[in-house]
This record gives C-alpha cells, sequence and structure tokens, in this order.
C-alpha cells in the first residue's frame, strides 16, 4: 500500500472527462458501460467463446427441485438475477437464481425466491488487518449499483454469517460484500 498511488482520488468523475477531453482521448464523451470495459463487440459470451477457442457448453435450466425446464446456451450467457433472454415459457416471470458451473445448469425461480435474508462470507479483508472477534453491526453492499443494507455480522469459520434486516435481492456466489459503518469501509470478502 506504501506505492499505491491514486491520482484521480480528488476529482469528481466529471473533471476527469473534462480533462481527458482537453487531452484529446477519443474516450471521454463515451457512455458508460456496465460491462467489462475492454470488449468491444459481441459482449462476454463472444470474447470467451473466442479467447477460449471453443463454445461454451449448452446445459439445462432447472428450477430450485432440480426439475428440468428447458436448455440454456452456456452458463456464461447468464448471471444471477437476470430475466431477460432466458427463453423460458412459465407461468410467471423466472430469474437466474444461481449457476452451477460444475454440473452446468442455470438454477431458475420466481422473483420472490431471489431474495436472501442471510448469506455467508469468506476470504475477509479488513483494513485494520484483523477481522472482529465479535458479532457487528454494519451497512452491507452486494452489488455496486445497489445502496448498502443494514446487518448483523458474526464470526463463522474462516469467515463471517450476515444477517440482513431484510432480505436482499440475488446476492451472487463469488461476488463481492463490503462491509461499511457510514461512510467508512470495514472490510469485505466473497460470498459463499
Amino acid at each position: 500500500l506504501s506505492r499505491l498511488v491514486l491520482p484521480l482520488a480528488d476529482l469528481t468523475k466529471a473533471q476527469v472527462r473534462e480533462i481527458a477531453e482537453a487531452e484529446g482521448f477519443t474516450c471521454a464523451a463515451d457512455k458508460e458501460s456496465q460491462d467489462v470495459c475492454f470488449i468491444e463487440k459481441g459482449g462476454l459470451s463472444a470474447f470467451l467463446r473466442q479467447t477460449l477457442g471453443h463454445d461454451i457448453p449448452s446445459g439445462d435450466f432447472v428450477d430450485t427441485d432440480g426439475n428440468v425446464l428447458g436448455r440454456h446456451t452456456g452458463i456464461t450467457d447468464y448471471t444471477v438475477g437476470q430475466r431477460r433472454g432466458l427463453g423460458v415459457a412459465f407461468t410467471e416471470p423466472l430469474y437466474v437464481k444461481s449457476i452451477d458451473a460444475g454440473a452446468n445448469r442455470v438454477v431458475l425461480c420466481t422473483c420472490e425466491r431471489l431474495f436472501e435474508k442471510e448469506i455467508y462470507v469468506d476470504e475477509c479483508v479488513f483494513p485494520s488487518g484483523k477481522p472482529p472477534a465479535e458479532s457487528f453491526r454494519a451497512d452491507v453492499r452486494i452489488r455496486y449499483t445497489k445502496t448498502s443494507a443494514p446487518a448483523l455480522l458474526s464470526p463463522c469459520g474462516d469467515g463471517f454469517k450476515i444477517v440482513f434486516d431484510t432480505p436482499q435481492r440475488a446476492p451472487a456466489r463469488g461476488q463481492s460484500a463490503v462491509f461499511f459503518d457510514g461512510d467508512e469501509l470495514i472490510g469485505g470478502g466473497i460470498i459463499k
């Protein structure tokens, strides 16, 4: 950390765009992306297929009980919480609940089944250098585009059990959960 340089830390996004425009960067006016920034055309799925040199195998869409609902085009084409582009007919809208890469299955559910009251995290990192030994309250963010939600965090094995005050939509295994006290970063971990 002693060698870390954050040259944009005191600038707003608008100020950075002004500087980029003044310096002649063509990207200064580009619209913001929610995708992987270095992939120009075709999206992540096409990039992976090209990079890997083969197609991602198709597999089953299943419900939370394991019943087959249809076929998917490859697990890289989907993300937890996704609704559009599934191509599965059902009595109500379906969403991606989870992705089981080992079994090459995409688990689907109805909207209300996307919400979870508790999650577990491991691989935790705390700026203080050591994790709290006791339970503590914090605001937890599980998606960078969403606001933080109040929760109780309790040590559990090599990580923490997080119990939200209100259930949160579509926590995704493998994504980060970040803990805050107001604007202060307390720590974070990977959702199990």
